[in-house]
């Protein structure tokens, strides 16, 4: 709303003085935009090594950036981040990451 006061009738209104006012003025509609909002994903493990997540991220793709990570789910860490120059070598890093998720599976079960 600060952003529509800004462009459309040029007013400097600062953001915290905009939420402030709807929550007065319109509190139901407040809340159900809160209710709206992004749920995070819960993961639920039997143990380690059971959940495993590869993700990627493309919208730096365009600027020649992909970015891929791994993630344990069962330890809520993140392992490996990488950022590549494009999809080519975007598809080498998952076979890196493949590659070490092995040696750690190997080394977990020795």
């Amino acid at each position: 709303m600060a952003a529509v006061l800004r462009h459309k009738y040029h007013l400097q209104v600062p953001v915290h003085t905009v939420r402030e006012i709807l929550r007065q003025v319109d509190p139901v509609g407040v809340m159900a935009r809160r209710q709206h909002r992004l749920v995070r994903r819960t993961y639920w493990s039997r143990g380690p090594n059971h959940v495993w997540h590869v993700d990627g991220y493309d919208k730096l793709t365009t600027y020649g950036f992909p970015i891929s990570g791994l993630a344990h789910m069962f330890l809520l860490v993140l392992l490996i981040a990488s950022v590549s120059l494009d999809l080519m070598a975007l598809c080498k890093s998952c076979i890196i990451i493949i590659i070490i998720i092995i040696i750690i599976i190997i080394i977990i079960l020795m």
